[in-house]
């Protein structure tokens, strides 16, 4: 199959223990898609302080077939800084975010041009699932792909409610969608940690035609030093702020179903409220991370009374309304 060419962006810190599997698996879907020169891989430094830059280039003198380039990020501030120079720095026609501890399935990038040579337009965006390792056991994690086929503004309603994950991965870009001058200020990652929550908002926002694959075509492996395992209740400001953004680049959408705005806000406080409770802190610690909590809420979100008086329909709900009862109100 021909006339669709790949470039896999790849940020990493510190990543010797898994950039290999890593880079095994590029090999493995660049062999079952047999158009070698159709795919190239983009490995970003940021700021690795371990052998994994010497590991990447040794793997590819041994592998000199396969087009990798190198570069480096000049930053520390989170994986969106090495995607933004892997952006720039890519000439595939589709480009797709592979992260250092995670896997390609070998059937990913057939699959992803039969879909987008049968497409009748080209698609800004392809959406796939993708299956989740943890502890040497494989599950099944579902995206709501269904909501990948409705129409945008019920998408978009999804999303500002929560009901979508807000992961870029698993997810192959059209590189002149993100490239465009119209597009290219909007479509940045941030630096910091929740980098592609407001990402993929603007990319649902700005994209034409989306299409969906459902099939597992991504490996995501839950390892104990990932910035997202150790996520703890000082990081809640990056998350908040990360969902701040989504209201903005989703403002008018936002302002047209509240309900699903107040949904949204809830699920966000929800899942802080669960961080501060899973530490192993004492009283008196967890009571100052939930004042801090609380006074971030008020700052960023001025319409959480709103959700306040909303009906309870899921643990998020009764957990937000329980620490509004306590700390807003």
């Amino acid at each position: 199959m021909s006339g669709v060419s790949y470039s896999i962006v790849i940020p990493f810190k510190d990543s010797k223990v898994t950039i290999i599997r890593c880079l095994n698996s590029c090999k493995k879907a660049i062999l079952k898609f047999n158009q070698i020169n159709k795919v190239e891989i983009i490995l970003c430094d940021n700021m690795s302080q371990d052998s994994t830059r010497e590991l990447a280039l040794d793997w590819a003198q041994e592998n000199p077939w396969i087009d990798l380039k190198l570069v480096s990020a000049y930053s520390d501030r989170g994986p969106g800084i090495g995607r933004n120079a892997g952006i720039e720095n890519s000439v595939g026609e589709y480009l797709t975010f592979l992260d250092s501890d995670d896997e390609l399935d070998e059937e990913i990038l057939q699959q992803l041009s039969k879909t987008i040579l049968e497409a009748k337009e080209p698609p800004d965006l392809v959406v796939l699932n993708y299956s989740e390792n943890s502890e040497n056991c494989v599950n099944e994690r579902y995206r709501r792909l269904d909501s990948y086929l409705r129409a945008r503004e019920t998408l978009i309603q999804d999303f500002i409610s929560m009901s979508l994950d807000g992961s870029i991965i698993a997810m192959c870009f059209k590189s002149a969608f993100l490239k465009h001058e119209q597009h290219s200020k909007q479509l940045k990652f941030n630096p910091g940690i929740f980098e592609d929550i407001p990402f993929l908002a603007a990319a649902i926002k700005l994209s034409g035609p989306i299409l969906v694959i459902d099939q597992d075509l991504y490996v995501k492996h839950k390892i104990s030093h990932s910035i997202t395992s150790l996520w703890s209740p000082g990081d809640n400001q990056y998350y908040l702020d990360a969902w701040k953004k989504v209201f903005s680049v989703f403002e008018l959408e936002a302002s047209k179903h509240p309900a699903a705005k107040m949904r949204g806000l809830r699920g966000i406080t929800g899942v802080c409220i669960s961080i501060i409770e899973k530490t192993n802190s004492s009283p008196e610690v967890q009571e100052e991370y939930f004042q801090e909590l609380s006074n971030l809420v008020k700052i960023n979100f001025p319409f959480w009374e709103a959700a306040f008086l909303g009906p309870i329909e899921s643990r998020y709900d009764r957990k937000f309304v329980e620490f509004a009862i306590r700390y807003l109100v």
